[in-house]
């Protein structure tokens, strides 16, 4: 008998609680499905590693499905396959480096005492909206060389942007979508101007500096990866937080396991 594959992420209460259904296609061949556009579920590993290094079977390039037009034709890293892809993060590579992530660090651990030392102040926390929701949207900001006086305009923009993701296909998007995609792509644009003739020690800078020969990165294409790095990893690292956390409080034993060795924090962020 088949097993019954339920799987529609505009659904809240598979949102709250999917990890029963994921059960039915871990692990299984793919399923397809219809998500008011044919889809697969892809549940094995295998399966994934085969999509992902077969760009000409499986693209990555989603243009002709974006229903926000705020990027025009700029090729973006997320969502576009070789050479365009290899170019692209060739360049983003040499301003993306591993150690400018790691000289964040000290600034991170900043950023989140003074979060956790208003919540102790104040006698509670409530972890979304004290810790989870702000955290990452400074810590991009800080990246990207935003002064820390537009890091709630950062949030709020990023915030009505990604809510298009809760807006079903074939429904339009509010008009707060591209109002709010057209403001940071502005932001960007005035932000990208100011480093080519001052240029920092923020990402930005480095983005306009990234060269390979004869090949730079355009305007548009800093835009788009200014506005992706934003939007991925701002709603990305406040979902780990959130759902991290969810799970650990579902599991007290491993939470426990957790405080006894914080050693075994890697593991329990992977």
């Amino acid at each position: 008998m088949a097993t019954t594959v339920y799987f529609n992420p505009w659904d809240e209460a598979f949102r709250a609680n999917p990890y029963p259904h994921y059960r039915a296609f871990i692990g299984r061949p793919p399923h397809l499905i219809d998500l008011f556009f044919p889809a697969a579920l892809i549940g094995r590993y295998a399966d994934a590693v085969a999509v992902l290094r077969d760009p000409e079977r499986f693209s990555s390039d989603t243009r002709t499905m974006d229903r926000i037009e705020v990027f025009g034709d700029a090729p973006r890293l997320l969502f576009s396959d070789p050479p365009t892809h290899t170019r692209l993060r060739k360049l983003v590579s040499r301003a993306f480096t591993p150690k400018r992530i790691k000289d964040l660090e000290p600034k991170i651990r900043e950023f989140t005492a003074a979060l956790l030392d208003r919540a102790a102040a104040r006698g509670e926390l409530e972890l979304m909206a004290d810790l989870a929701v702000p955290l990452p949207v400074m810590v991009i900001a800080e990246m990207l060389g935003v002064p820390p006086a537009d890091y709630e305009r950062f949030k709020e923009w990023s915030d009505r942007i990604i809510e298009a993701d809760n807006t079903m296909p074939g429904v339009p998007l509010p008009p707060s979508v591209s109002e709010a995609f057209q403001a940071l792509r502005g932001f960007f644009i005035g932000e990208i101007a100011k480093r080519r003739k001052n240029p920092g020690p923020d990402l930005v800078s480095a983005l306009v500096a990234a060269r390979d020969e004869a090949d730079a990165l355009t305007e548009e294409e800093m835009i788009a990866f200014a506005i992706l790095l934003l939007l991925a990893g701002n709603e990305t690292t406040t979902n780990l937080i959130g759902n991290g956390t969810l799970a650990l409080m579902r599991h007290p034993a491993q939470l426990e396991r957790l405080r006894k060795d914080p050693a075994l924090l890697p593991r329990a962020i992977v």
